[in-house]
């Protein structure tokens, strides 16, 4: 399901990119819009990160080790 919610966060991420080229503003503000609109891009990385981390701890042989990383996300 983490796989499925990363992929729809990507493709929410780059749905507004081109109308957002095709407005007609000056430079500055169009990419200050486009700059807004990316840092949904932390969402993503957060997502991928707590991903890997749930993978390592579901394939752990030393749980206890392991659950430092997971619990610390």
């Amino acid at each position: 399901m983490a796989s499925i919610n990363i992929v729809t966060d990507l493709v929410i991420l780059l749905l507004p990119i081109r109308p957002l080229h095709q407005l007609h503003l000056n430079k500055k503000k169009r990419m200050a819009l486009i700059a807004i609109f990316c840092t949904g891009g932390v969402a993503v990385i957060a997502s991928i990160v707590r991903l890997n981390s749930l993978y390592i701890y579901t394939y752990t042989k030393d749980v206890s080790w392991d659950a430092i990383f997971v619990s610390s996300i």
